[in-house]
């Protein structure tokens, strides 16, 4: 009995001295922003920008674009990556708006013209912040009347799609979900971890040789340490990931991705189900599958909304 207590406090102190010893480096690595810039894009020359606000009041701004062909299909709400605004749902979605979607896009918080939130500086991963501006957004278009939830799709880009993924997850009556270079922030870290504390850690080595769920719970530690300090929360995308595996779920990723390998997104549904679709494009790096295949992006995504979104003619 005794001796059973005492392997599990050893086998529980695993992570939990590792973590003290890993955290200056484990805080430098995550709060590491990529060398990644959002691409420019002005803004339409028929933007009519609209305000709404979060569920704890927080001010942001979107636009309504409505569609140029005579036939209703839908509405898609376009989330944006980071550092990027909603202007850029037009490389992306603006295409829709001939085959008639319309597209609803907006700012996340502490982007574009968007409130900030206190306190908080956003990074690459998805925190709650982003998941209740997309929430916000879907309210926005119903309440309105704008568009029914048999409508709605939503579409997210990097960071932009992590958020869409959850949102879309905690809320049933989403039936359509399209992201390029969706990530989970748990996985990643993990992989972080795994792969590049030997080169900061004294007996790295050694470290490396532990299995994966020490470093797991090494990455839950520490993103519960962190997000205390950045006034935010880190949801587990991972399990939206697979809840959504039940519904519309589409998924691009650049197969040169160097930022998330395609593997990792692969490993999330090892046993758990597949996404309805899963696009690898070759040659394309993160964020860049739209440059390198744009005729065959378009098809792809205009033949998933109109198969899942239902909407009337209006």
């Amino acid at each position: 009995m005794y001796g059973l207590a005492a392997v599990f406090c050893l086998v529980a102190a695993v992570p939990v001295s590792l973590g003290i010893f890993y955290t200056k480096e484990f805080q430098r690595l995550f709060e590491s922003a990529p060398p990644l810039q959002a691409q420019h894009v002005d803004r339409p020359a028929d933007d009519a920008p609209v305000e709404f606000t979060t569920g704890t009041g927080r001010r942001l701004v979107g636009s309504l674009f409505r569609r140029r062909s005579p036939q209703r299909r839908g509405l898609v709400i376009f989330c944006h990556e980071y550092t990027g605004n909603r202007w850029l749902f037009q490389p992306y979605v603006d295409f829709l708006r001939d085959d008639g979607f319309d597209i609803f896009t907006f700012d996340f918080s502490n982007h574009g013209e968007s409130d900030a939130v206190d306190g908080y500086r956003p990074l690459q991963w998805v925190t709650e912040h982003e998941v209740a501006d997309v929430e916000a957004a879907i309210e926005y278009v119903t309440s309105g009347q704008i568009a029914s939830y048999e409508e709605i799709g939503l579409f997210g880009v990097s960071k932009g799609g992590g958020a869409a993924i959850v949102a879309a997850a905690r809320n049933p009556q989403i039936r359509a979900v399209v992201t390029d270079g969706a990530f989970p922030t748990h996985s990643i870290v993990t992989i972080y971890v795994e792969r590049w504390v030997h080169l900061v850690v004294a007996f790295g080595g050694l470290l490396r040789m532990l299995p994966q769920w020490v470093h797991a719970g090494i990455t839950r530690m520490e993103l519960t340490r962190i997000q205390y300090r950045r006034n935010c929360r880190y949801p587990h995308v991972e399990k939206s990931f697979r809840a959504l595996a039940r519904r519309g779920l589409f998924l691009i990723h650049g197969k040169r991705d160097n930022y998330v390998r395609t593997e990792v997104i692969q490993a999330i549904f090892d046993g758990n189900g597949q996404p309805e679709q899963f696009w690898v494009v070759k040659g394309a790096k993160h964020n860049q599958s739209i440059q390198v295949a744009p005729q065959e992006y378009h098809d792809k995504v205009r033949a998933f909304f109109l198969t899942h979104l239902n909407a009337q003619d209006g």
